[in-house]
């Protein structure tokens, strides 16, 4: 992960899992136990507090499938070592967190810490929420939704009661800055199944970006529950909320572009391939538009290779399974590492098993 550091942080644990190491989208996880710690603490991890840091560290290698020696003999320290840390009895250096982070293969370990409630609603505390939403964000990408679904909901909350309580032209800063968050916290609940969960949270995501009049989180929050009714077999009603999705042209080509190809994918799952085809190339066309540094932040997965796999799927939905394998392969081999892990990818290498077994 990559991000900042705030005052506040959160963090989840875990029971013990001693198991071998899988992929971190593969890891069937418990609910995790959400720890909170509320104080004011400097960004330097020995001001943190042992438990904090500890606890961290343990959630992050059990999400990753790894054993507490494995862990250690990867980092070069010792079981016992490792042990002191994620029980609070010792405070790792900078150092050592580096190599916790780097022997677990994710871009930053170090806690994702959220501004206080506290104090006054400020643009520095606004910028920090912004800040550990990226990073929640590139941290999913390394380990999967599951280990942050209850830390991410947490947040919402004390999230809410900012939304709550702030006035004047802050209030837009921190209703945009919040409806994303809500709209991570609703991907994270459809990741893991929970399609409740995400409901709600979307409602809370599409009530905000009502108030600010942002046709981007919109368009986002139709698109996802379009989403939802694919999941639950539904096209027709995915069919429809992606259209919706779409329908404001105000949104950037990549919203355009995304609303667009879940449409082909859902005239596809009605068996309709001359729409599915119609739709993607149109897409294409979306896709020339894109300019990154004008998309929202929560599309930053968004390129050429992930409309391929959704190429793909299409494709394998409508029995082209030649073309589907071909698509879904390259497209596999192109994604970057830190992509390659995520929940969505993992789908993805599902079809092109699917196809390969068909």
């Amino acid at each position: 992960m990559v991000g900042g550091r705030r005052p506040t942080d959160y963090v989840v644990s875990y029971g013990e899992n001693t198991g071998s190491r899988t992929p971190p989208s593969r890891v069937a996880l418990p609910i995790p136990r959400v720890v909170c710690v509320s104080a004011n603490t400097p960004a330097n991890t020995a001001n943190r507090g042992p438990d904090v840091i500890g606890e961290q560290v343990k959630a992050v290698r059990l999400a990753a499938g790894l054993s507490l020696r494995a862990a250690a003999a990867i980092a070069h320290l010792s079981p016992g070592y490792l042990s002191q840390i994620e029980n609070g009895k010792r405070v790792p250096s900078q150092d050592v967190v580096a190599r916790l982070a780097r022997a677990l293969e994710i871009p930053d370990l170090s806690p994702v810490p959220i501004p206080s409630t506290s104090g006054t609603l400020n643009r520095e505390a606004i910028a920090a929420l912004s800040v550990s939403l990226a990073a929640q964000r590139r941290l999913e990408d390394a380990i999967g939704a599951a280990p942050l679904v209850a830390p991410t909901t947490t947040q919402l909350h004390l999230v809410t009661g900012m939304v709550a309580n702030a006035r004047g032209p802050l209030r837009s800063q921190i209703l945009d800055i919040g409806a994303q968050w809500a709209q991570f916290a609703g991907w994270l609940h459809i990741a893991v199944g929970d399609y409740g969960g995400a409901t709600r949270c979307l409602d809370r995501a599409t009530d905000w970006a009502l108030e600010r009049g942002d046709v981007d989180m919109l368009s986002t929050t139709l698109n996802l529950r379009g989403y939802i009714a694919w999941k639950h077999g539904k096209p027709g009603t995915m069919l429809s909320l992606s259209q919706a999705a779409a329908r404001d042209r105000r949104i950037t080509p990549g919203l355009l572009a995304m609303a667009t190809q879940q449409q082909a994918r859902a005239h596809a799952v009605l068996g309709d391939g001359e729409s599915t085809d119609r739709l993607f190339d149109q897409v294409i066309g979306h896709a020339e538009r894109i300019q990154p540094d004008d998309e929202p932040p929560w599309i930053y997965f968004y390129n050429p290779v992930y409309l391929q796999l959704q190429r793909g799927r299409a494709y394998r939905i409508l029995g082209r399974n030649a073309k589907a394998a071909e698509l879904l392969t390259s497209g596999l081999a192109a994604l970057p590492p830190e992509m390659s892990r995520a929940d969505w990818a993992a789908g993805y290498r599902e079809d092109l098993a699917a196809v390969t077994v068909e």
